[in-house]
């Protein structure tokens, strides 16, 4: 038996890849492999706009008057209402108090018996040393006996004050002055 003879000339020995070169051609390619999937490409897609137009300008009619932004630190007492209703916020709580006031005692049915509910907004500890005058747009507040108020936390504490009905539930006093007042407690 006769053994096979390897050729070993330069030229079949450089068409014969060596185990080294396979592995080195092997580990390159998986780490530039693992060096793309590392990177991470974004697109973005603008709307494009011509250079030439001007954005739309909104005309807004300055409001009559500014409302402050900030309590004064000035208390300014308010001339008393006969019948009218004080307000007192002593609690940390921004809060809503709410009327539901009664029809005129012209309209005796009890249908519709009550007028639309009203509400004011307090900043906590708004008024809570002299108290707010309370009015409506359409001028002053006048309450009447079976009058209900109620108030309630706006900041999602859950806390509520009431219901009082004027001229029946404690809680809701009159003054010297003839005008109702609600003292928000401090909880």
């Amino acid at each position: 038996m006769t053994q096979p003879v390897e050729d070993t000339t330069p030229k079949a020995m450089a068409a014969k890849p060596s185990i080294l070169s396979l592995i080195l051609a092997a580990l390159g390619g998986g780490a530039l492999a693992f060096v793309l999937l590392q990177l991470q490409f974004s697109v973005w897609i603008e709307p494009s706009t011509p250079r030439d137009s001007t954005p739309p300008v909104i005309e807004v009619a300055p409001s009559p008057t500014a409302l402050p932004t900030a309590t004064p630190s000035v208390s300014i007492v308010q001339p008393s209402l006969a019948n009218g209703l004080r307000i007192r916020n002593t609690s940390p709580y921004p809060i809503r108090v709410v009327l539901l006031s009664q029809q005129s005692a012209q309209n005796n049915s009890p249908v519709n018996a009550y007028r639309a509910p009203v509400h004011w907004d307090f900043a906590p500890k708004e008024g809570s040393s002299s108290g707010l005058l309370l009015s409506l747009p359409e001028g002053n507040l006048i309450l009447r006996n079976g009058d209900v108020l109620v108030a309630f936390t706006l900041d999602g504490s859950r806390h509520y004050w009431g219901p009082y009905v004027v001229g029946e539930t404690p809680g809701l006093s009159r003054s010297a002055a003839s005008e109702w007042q609600l003292v928000i407690p401090s909880l």
